[in-house]
């Protein structure tokens, strides 16, 4: 049995079948090729058997998707000699056939971990494992009680990241597909998306939305430049969806299956599939588990080593002065921006305080009293939603949300300010790149202090970790603020949702609208009230920012710098092991970029 076994079963919680596996000395080679009468003897409790299994499977297919893919489309079965030629036509057809939805299906981006870095290199699956065996001995050999070795220990658990969960509202990109001939014209595609927008942007985390036409191979060239232009053009048109999206944001795209199987042969007007299939690996590839494990491994080992090397007082009480100073100055730096974001949200959003209190029950008036449905059709619509606190959601067509309705005028005021605040696309930067701005500076202290070049690069690698943590916080949490706006309406409304469903008989109509009506009319101050809650939110949030910041980077100070020596491994063959797996993750990453 290997290490690699070994840590897989570690790392799948199945850790009490080690010793079976050992006895049957399975390592990584036949641990592909397992069936399910071996699987049962190793594994003789089902519910450890199921996970077992689920993790194998993933496993391969992770395998899987560094292998090259078969370019031919008929090299998965052979056909048998005594076949008649008919016969083989029609096996290669229906392959074809199936290998085209084979290929759809893998429309999913590759694992993460599994970009190769540079040719001859290992995988990012084989380095996350060696490297996280590596910080499993580095844990398991920090025997002091000191407070040092209980901070490095805590340091390598929190270097496990949660895994990722599916806009919708945590769904990056959205794809659209409709056929090329309506793409453009399709009334309810264009209503989903802007019944959605929310959702997907403010209340998401949606970067892209790709509008994907198919049966492109019906059409000649320039005939597809033109429904291109068309979609886009509409896009344009569109104004509640340009608020939540910028032009970058929307890609037209065209696909067919015809051209598809003529694999070399296709033609790049008719079928851009492989530039979705490759708009996934590299979205996959901007969630390095791998390249984040690395490098937080590599800055613990650090200050292990750093902590092992001899007393150098004078430098390290310079050097802490120094830092302490640079981490008040930028606390403050990042407290001013976002104070100013602040304020320009709180401006924004009285004028849609105003607008809302003036025009509230115009636009209560358009959803009480639809143009285009009779009274009798209207009355079950309105039904559900007082019924389902102002929701209604039909089995077909667009829901109505009276909520959103009343907020819709708050909502308006802050789309375009909110969408470059917190931009889904965490590179940009939240709060207009304020944190991603935040630095001690220890890349130029380095070359100043090299007897303490070691705790630096830990310092170094807790900043990063410490901004990368607070951008996935706060495209968390802006979802939250943004759709607090709609929420606090809903509870103001609550009261009189339930007073119009219980209404029944004769004149239920009538009852159920006008007490909505009389309760809008008396709840305006409803507004101000959630203008109030948000920004109360995004308050918190600063200051949740401004702690986690000053926390997490005192104490690395503190103990980089100010911790009296005591036994620590020596580690320096695993510095030297994973540093050479962090150049080589970065120099990957930074070839790929290019």
């Amino acid at each position: 049995m290997d290490d690699f076994v070994r840590n897989k079963l570690t790392e799948w919680k199945l850790s009490d079948w080690i010793e079976a596996f050992e006895a049957q000395e399975i390592d990584k080679d036949t641990l592909y090729h397992l069936d399910d009468q071996e699987i049962n003897q190793l594994i003789t409790k089902a519910g450890p058997r199921v996970k077992f299994n689920n993790k194998l499977k993933l496993l391969k297919e992770e395998q899987n998707a560094t292998q090259p893919q078969k370019e031919a489309v008929n090299t998965s079965v052979q056909d048998s000699p005594s076949k008649s030629e008919k016969e083989k036509e029609i096996q290669k057809r229906k392959r074809k056939s199936d290998h085209l939805q084979g290929e759809f299906s893998q429309w999913q981006p590759a694992p993460k971990h599994q970009y190769n870095c540079a040719a001859g290199s290992q995988s990012e699956t084989e380095i996350l494992s060696d490297v996280k065996d590596i910080m499993r001995r580095v844990s398991e050999g920090l025997h002091g009680r000191d407070k040092l070795s209980a901070f490095l220990k805590d340091k390598i658990k929190d270097l496990e990241t949660e895994k990722r969960h599916l806009f919708v509202a945590s769904c990056s990109t959205v794809w659209i597909v409709t056929e090329m001939n309506q793409a453009a014209s399709e009334k309810e595609t264009w209503e989903i998306l802007e019944n959605a927008r929310s959702l997907l942007r403010h209340g998401g985390e949606c970067q892209q939305i790709h509008f994907i036409c198919t049966k492109s191979d019906h059409e000649k060239p320039d005939d597809l430049k033109k429904i291109k232009s068309a979609v886009m053009n509409e896009f344009k048109r569109r104004k509640l969806i340009k608020n939540h999206f910028s032009e970058d944001c929307f890609k037209v795209f065209t696909v067919s299956s015809t051209e598809f199987l003529k694999g070399e042969n296709v033609n790049p007007d008719h079928n851009e599939i492989p530039k979705l299939k490759e708009i996934l690996k590299n979205l996959n590839d901007a969630h390095s588990e791998t390249l984040n494990y690395v490098s937080g491994a590599y800055g613990i080992l650090s200050l292990i080593q750093g902590a092992r090397s001899g007393e150098v007082v004078e430098q390290k009480n310079d050097l802490y002065d120094l830092l302490e100073g640079n981490l008040s100055i930028q606390l403050n730096q990042v407290k001013k921006a976002i104070g100013k974001i602040i304020k320009a949200f709180e401006q924004r959003l009285s004028k849609g305080v105003e607008k809302s209190q003036n025009l509230c029950e115009k636009k209560l008036k358009s959803f009480l009293y639809p143009s285009k449905m009779s009274d009798r059709a209207f009355h079950g619509t309105l039904k559900s939603a007082v019924r389902n606190d102002g929701v209604q959601k039909p089995k077909k067509g667009k829901p109505k949300n009276l909520n959103m309705t009343l907020a819709s005028y708050l909502t308006e005021s802050i789309d375009e300010k909110f969408r470059k605040t917190f931009p889904n696309n965490i590179k940009c930067g939240h709060f207009n790149g304020a944190i991603d701005a935040f630095s001690l500076s220890t890349d130029s202290l380095i070359e100043k202090y090299k007897d303490v070049e070691l705790q630096l690069i830990f310092l170094q690698t807790e900043e990063n970790k410490i901004k990368a943590k607070l951008n996935k916080t706060i495209l968390t949490q802006k979802k939250l603020i943004y759709n607090s706006l709609t929420e606090t309406i809903k509870d103001n409304m609550k009261k009189c949702y339930r007073e119009a469903a219980a209404f029944e008989g004769r004149g239920t109509l009538k009852k159920m609208r006008h007490t909505i009506e009389r309760h809008v009319h008396s709840k305006k101050c409803m507004f101000e009230e959630a203008k109030n809650v948000m920004l109360e939110q995004l308050s918190d949030l600063k200051e949740t920012v401004l702690r986690t910041l000053e926390k997490t980077m005192k104490e690395s100070i503190d103990f980089s710098l100010k911790t009296e020596a005591c036994s620590l491994p020596d580690v320096s063959d695993h510095l030297q092991v994973v540093k050479k797996h962090y150049d080589e993750l970065h120099g990957g990453q930074d070839e790929k970029n290019s």
